[in-house]
């Protein structure tokens, strides 16, 4: 298989063998923009002939397929037709009422939620968040996690669950066991 090591001074590719990466071979990009790269791709082996998107440079559509393309966008309305300057959304800096806050809110809760999966929690995680917003009768923000105090995902009693910061929550189960 391909292995690339640069740190230790070697390279082997596919098809060659190299000790230094100066060694290399090295070609001028066919397109003829005197731009020189690698003959053999560095992780994939294969040989090269152009730099990265410059194998159309210099060429042009024939007439039949310039028709062609002409055809498919006709009728076609360009989006800033008419319009001049940079173009932003119509509400852009435009706070919303509180009114029209929880008319969203209203309209995006439950089964009328694009995530709604029939009212089931995909994993223990999920469940015990649940168990923990409900008896506190509180909303977690996305970046507090419900810690198992004792490390067992399926024993859900709220004297065992705890709320603690995402990053908190990491940084224990880091010092508890490093390897994973």
């Amino acid at each position: 298989m391909t292995r690339r090591n640069v740190a230790q001074g070697s390279i082997d590719l596919k098809y060659k063998s190299y000790s230094k990466v100066a060694d290399m071979e090295t070609i001028e990009c066919k397109c003829g923009c005197g731009q020189t790269l690698l003959k053999y791709h560095l992780k994939w082996g294969y040989e090269r002939k152009y730099i990265c998107g410059h194998q159309r440079r210099g060429k042009k559509h024939s007439k039949e397929t310039r028709k062609k393309i002409s055809e498919a966008k006709s009728g076609c309305v360009v989006w800033n037709k008419g319009k001049k300057g940079l173009q932003v959304a119509w509400n852009k800096g435009i706070p919303c009422s509180e009114e029209t806050k929880r008319k969203i809110s209203e309209a995006q809760k439950g089964e009328k939620n694009h995530n709604w999966k029939g009212g089931t929690a995909n994993n223990s995680r999920d469940i015990a968040r649940k168990i923990y917003q409900d008896h506190h009768k509180m909303t977690l923000f996305r970046e507090v996690d419900v810690h198992h105090i004792d490390h067992d995902p399926f024993n859900n009693e709220i004297s065992n669950l705890q709320a603690i910061w995402h990053g908190d929550h990491t940084k224990l189960h880091y010092k508890l066991n490093p390897w994973c």
